[in-house]
């Protein structure tokens, strides 16, 4: 799975690079993702709703500082979801980090329109 976002100057860029699967010994689907300005997270999802997944992970920050990660997806329609990340440090609180709309779009049709 991979995350482009175009940014409000207009910037296309991939924001996320991540990979998930079923594993049948833990019985749960598991998530390894990276982006690219070094953050690292491994972990595992979990459907909350229909609607809803909640994905958890061990991580590392661009420092290098070992965090946990919480990322809340909601899906608002065929096709637009909202997902919500929350990051702990070590001996501290959840914090929200931010908060992003999602459009799923074609592949095909995205590098359509960047032409």
């Amino acid at each position: 799975m991979t995350i482009t976002g175009v940014y409000e100057n207009g910037e296309v860029r991939k924001y996320w690079e991540g990979f998930k699967h079923w594993d049948p010994r833990e019985k749960k689907t598991l998530y390894s993702g990276f982006s690219g300005d070094g953050r690292v997270a491994k972990g595992h999802l979990k459907k909350i709703s229909d609607t809803v997944v909640n994905t958890l992970c061990s991580g590392i920050d661009p420092n290098g500082n070992p965090v946990q990660i919480r990322d809340i997806a909601t899906k608002q329609d065929a096709s637009h979801y909202l997902s919500e990340t929350y990051l702990k440090r070590e001996g501290k609180d959840w914090i929200k980090i931010n908060a992003d709309n999602w459009v799923k779009v074609e592949k095909q049709l995205f590098n359509e329109q960047l032409k």
